[in-house]
């Protein structure tokens, strides 16, 4: 058993470390994208949605894309709001916690928690998607 606390570790919290964490990797993306992708194409089969039109057909890449496009649009604004609300209330800012100073006095800048930082570059990357999806749309 080992006495080390979290001041000779230097981790704010030893619960958060390597180990202790869940990592998403790029590829879990791409497999959630390209399921979200399958179940819709095969709607739009199913219902009949894909097929062309008599009158004022817009045109297969229309008809197909637009949806598509749809889909990654609406899953980067969930993601971006997700994130943010998860970083804002879930996520500490710093290595500190949400601990403040009782004496009032400002302790200088603390280094942002990883997960923090994590959280907020995919908020950053997924509101660019939804910004240029949201041109197509």
């Amino acid at each position: 058993m080992s006495t080390r606390t979290p001041e000779h570790t230097g981790q704010a919290h030893p619960g958060l470390g390597r180990r202790g964490g869940h990592q998403v990797r790029p590829w879990q993306l791409v497999v959630a994208l390209v399921v979200a992708l399958v179940v819709l194409i095969l709607a739009m089969f199913y219902s009949g949605s894909g097929a062309a039109r008599l009158a004022a057909d817009p045109g297969a890449l229309v008809r197909w894309g637009l949806p598509v496009v749809e889909v990654v649009h609406n899953s980067a604004l969930v993601v971006v709001l997700g994130s943010l609300l998860f970083a804002l209330g879930v996520v500490p800012r710093t290595r500190g916690g949400f601990r403040r100073r009782t004496d009032g006095r400002n302790g200088g800048q603390e280094a942002e928690h990883p997960l923090f930082t994590a959280t907020m570059g995919l908020a950053e990357v997924a509101s660019v998607v939804w910004t240029v999806t949201a041109v197509a749309v």
